[in-house]
């Protein structure tokens, strides 16, 4: 079974998953980076734009195939739970920063 309709999908859920990351950036903007460690800031800005193209890379693929309805179905909820997760994980971090909450938070998508 061939699905081009994924990708739209697929796209969706990264933008799902911007949202949150959008809101805090903006009520946060006067932030600043408490970390002195240079290595661990330059790790952290690969992994992040690393995540950016594994979250793109498969909408550029123009069909998506599963062997069965069911995989297709798999694939939708386990998208769709990963994103409520974290929604509500984000929701959390928001109202107490906590180092569990921030490496959940990166670890999730």
């Amino acid at each position: 079974m061939k699905f081009g309709w994924i990708n739209a999908f697929g796209g969706g859920i990264v933008v799902l998953m911007l949202i949150p990351n959008i809101v805090y950036a903006v009520k946060n903007k006067d932030e600043k980076n408490l970390c002195t460690n240079k290595l661990m800031n330059i790790i952290e800005q690969v992994g992040r734009y690393a995540c950016i193209v594994l979250m793109w890379l498969p909408l550029l693929v123009w069909e998506f195939g599963f062997n069965s309805v069911n995989d297709m179905l798999l694939y939708v909820l386990a998208n769709s739970v990963l994103v409520v997760l974290y929604w509500l994980v984000f929701a959390k971090y928001l109202k107490e920063k906590t180092k569990i909450t921030a490496l959940v938070l990166a670890v999730i998508p």
